[in-house]
Protein backbone atom coordinates (compact mmCIF):
# COMPACT_ATOMS: atom_id res chain seq x y z
CA UNK A 1 0.00 0.00 0.00
CA UNK A 2 2.70 2.34 0.51
CA UNK A 3 4.28 1.92 -2.78
CA UNK A 4 1.20 2.70 -4.67
CA UNK A 5 0.72 5.62 -2.22
CA UNK A 6 4.49 6.65 -2.92
CA UNK A 7 3.86 5.88 -6.75
CA UNK A 8 0.73 7.73 -7.19
CA UNK A 9 1.70 10.68 -5.56
CA UNK A 10 4.51 10.91 -8.02
CA UNK A 11 2.27 10.50 -10.34
CA UNK A 12 0.24 13.32 -9.37
CA UNK A 13 3.19 15.51 -9.01
CA UNK A 14 4.24 15.09 -12.55
CA UNK A 15 0.86 15.96 -14.41
CA UNK A 16 0.42 18.83 -11.42
CA UNK A 17 3.76 20.14 -13.13
CA UNK A 18 3.10 19.73 -16.72
CA UNK A 19 -0.06 21.00 -16.05
CA UNK A 20 1.16 24.30 -14.82
CA UNK A 21 3.73 24.64 -17.60
CA UNK A 22 1.15 24.02 -19.82
CA UNK A 23 -1.42 26.94 -18.36
CA UNK A 24 2.20 29.34 -18.04
CA UNK A 25 2.62 28.83 -21.99
CA UNK A 26 -0.87 29.50 -22.66
CA UNK A 27 -1.01 32.57 -20.59
CA UNK A 28 2.40 33.90 -22.32
CA UNK A 29 0.74 32.90 -25.98
CA UNK A 30 -2.42 34.31 -25.48
CA UNK A 31 -0.24 37.57 -23.83
CA UNK A 32 1.64 37.40 -27.52
CA UNK A 33 -1.01 36.98 -29.29
CA UNK A 34 -2.39 40.17 -28.04
CA UNK A 35 0.95 41.95 -29.23
CA UNK A 36 0.96 40.59 -32.13
CA UNK A 37 -3.14 41.42 -33.00
CA UNK A 38 -2.56 44.96 -32.05
CA UNK A 39 0.80 45.13 -34.11
CA UNK A 40 -1.08 43.93 -37.51
CA UNK A 41 -4.40 46.16 -37.10
CA UNK A 42 -1.94 48.90 -36.76
CA UNK A 43 -0.42 48.21 -40.21
CA UNK A 44 -3.82 47.62 -41.44
CA UNK A 45 -4.16 50.91 -41.11
CA UNK A 46 -1.22 51.88 -41.88
CA UNK A 47 -1.22 50.19 -44.85
CA UNK A 48 -4.71 51.40 -45.96
CA UNK A 49 -3.91 55.20 -45.22
CA UNK A 50 -1.00 54.71 -47.48
CA UNK A 51 -2.29 53.24 -50.91
CA UNK A 52 -4.06 56.70 -51.83
CA UNK A 53 -0.61 57.85 -51.17
CA UNK A 54 1.33 55.58 -53.15
CA UNK A 55 -0.95 55.65 -56.16
CA UNK A 56 -0.73 59.03 -56.36
CA UNK A 57 2.78 59.26 -56.05
CA UNK A 58 3.17 56.40 -58.82
CA UNK A 59 0.35 57.81 -60.84
CA UNK A 60 2.46 61.24 -61.13
CA UNK A 61 5.57 59.15 -62.14
CA UNK A 62 3.51 57.27 -64.91
CA UNK A 63 4.10 53.70 -63.14
CA UNK A 64 0.80 53.02 -61.71
CA UNK A 65 0.42 50.13 -60.33
CA UNK A 66 -3.25 47.99 -60.09
CA UNK A 67 -1.73 45.94 -57.21
CA UNK A 68 -2.71 48.73 -55.29
CA UNK A 69 -6.08 48.43 -55.62
CA UNK A 70 -6.15 44.83 -55.08
CA UNK A 71 -4.57 45.39 -51.86
CA UNK A 72 -6.83 48.08 -50.81
CA UNK A 73 -9.81 45.87 -51.59
CA UNK A 74 -8.21 42.36 -49.93
CA UNK A 75 -8.05 44.42 -46.68
CA UNK A 76 -10.95 46.43 -46.41
CA UNK A 77 -12.67 43.00 -47.22
CA UNK A 78 -10.38 41.27 -44.22
CA UNK A 79 -11.91 44.35 -42.00
CA UNK A 80 -15.31 44.26 -42.96
CA UNK A 81 -15.96 40.83 -42.39
CA UNK A 82 -15.45 41.68 -38.54
CA UNK A 83 -18.86 41.26 -36.21
CA UNK A 84 -19.61 44.51 -34.21
CA UNK A 85 -17.65 43.58 -31.45
CA UNK A 86 -14.47 42.49 -33.15
CA UNK A 87 -14.92 45.95 -34.85
CA UNK A 88 -15.22 47.65 -31.00
CA UNK A 89 -12.03 46.29 -30.49
CA UNK A 90 -10.14 47.21 -33.70
CA UNK A 91 -11.92 50.79 -32.98
CA UNK A 92 -10.55 50.92 -29.25
CA UNK A 93 -6.81 49.17 -30.67
CA UNK A 94 -6.12 51.87 -33.43
CA UNK A 95 -7.41 54.88 -31.60
CA UNK A 96 -5.01 55.41 -29.07
CA UNK A 97 -6.99 57.50 -27.14
CA UNK A 98 -10.02 57.25 -25.64
CA UNK A 99 -13.09 57.53 -27.27
CA UNK A 100 -16.53 57.96 -26.80
CA UNK A 101 -19.49 55.43 -27.32
CA UNK A 102 -20.42 57.82 -30.41
CA UNK A 103 -17.04 57.47 -31.77
CA UNK A 104 -16.71 53.96 -31.34
CA UNK A 105 -19.74 53.66 -33.78
CA UNK A 106 -19.02 55.78 -36.18
CA UNK A 107 -15.51 53.97 -36.22
CA UNK A 108 -16.70 50.75 -36.31
CA UNK A 109 -18.89 51.87 -39.45
CA UNK A 110 -15.57 53.23 -40.83
CA UNK A 111 -14.84 49.19 -39.95
CA UNK A 112 -17.50 47.39 -41.16
CA UNK A 113 -20.51 49.68 -42.97
CA UNK A 114 -22.67 46.57 -43.46
CA UNK A 115 -23.04 46.81 -39.81
CA UNK A 116 -25.12 49.96 -40.41
CA UNK A 117 -27.83 47.89 -41.09
CA UNK A 118 -28.28 46.67 -37.68
CA UNK A 119 -31.55 48.62 -36.56
CA UNK A 120 -30.05 49.94 -33.23
CA UNK A 121 -26.25 50.11 -33.68
CA UNK A 122 -25.45 52.26 -30.90
CA UNK A 123 -27.40 50.02 -28.61
CA UNK A 124 -25.17 47.23 -29.69
CA UNK A 125 -21.99 49.29 -29.13
CA UNK A 126 -23.13 50.15 -25.79
CA UNK A 127 -23.36 46.25 -25.01
CA UNK A 128 -20.16 45.36 -26.56
CA UNK A 129 -18.23 47.98 -24.78
CA UNK A 130 -19.42 47.26 -21.20
CA UNK A 131 -18.70 43.51 -22.08
CA UNK A 132 -15.18 44.46 -23.14
CA UNK A 133 -14.81 46.44 -19.45
CA UNK A 134 -12.38 45.70 -17.44
CA UNK A 135 -10.65 43.06 -19.32
CA UNK A 136 -10.13 44.58 -22.73
CA UNK A 137 -11.31 48.43 -22.40
CA UNK A 138 -11.57 51.24 -19.41
CA UNK A 139 -14.12 52.99 -19.33
CA UNK A 140 -13.40 56.86 -17.73
CA UNK A 141 -15.23 59.99 -17.38
CA UNK A 142 -14.16 63.41 -17.10
CA UNK A 143 -15.24 66.34 -15.27
CA UNK A 144 -18.32 67.06 -17.32
CA UNK A 145 -19.69 63.29 -17.01
CA UNK A 146 -19.00 62.01 -20.21
CA UNK A 147 -18.16 58.48 -20.77
CA UNK A 148 -15.20 57.57 -22.83
CA UNK A 149 -13.53 54.11 -23.21
CA UNK A 150 -9.87 53.25 -23.60
CA UNK A 151 -8.15 50.05 -24.99
CA UNK A 152 -5.79 48.05 -22.60
CA UNK A 153 -2.54 46.86 -23.63
CA UNK A 154 -1.15 44.69 -21.14
CA UNK A 155 2.33 43.51 -21.95
CA UNK A 156 3.72 40.08 -21.28
CA UNK A 157 5.99 42.45 -19.51
CA UNK A 158 3.58 43.74 -17.23
CA UNK A 159 1.36 41.06 -16.08
CA UNK A 160 -0.92 41.51 -13.37
CA UNK A 161 -1.78 38.00 -12.47
CA UNK A 162 -0.86 34.71 -13.57
CA UNK A 163 -3.05 31.58 -13.74
CA UNK A 164 -0.89 28.84 -12.05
Amino acid sequence: MFLYTVSNVAVQDRYGNALKAARAELFDLTEQRKVLDERITQLRRAILGLIPLAQSEAEEEGTADTSFKALEHELNREMGSLGITDACREALKIAGEPLTPIQVRDRVLDINPDLAKQSNLMASVHTVLKRLEPKEATALTDKEGNLFYKWVVRSPKNRQSQPR
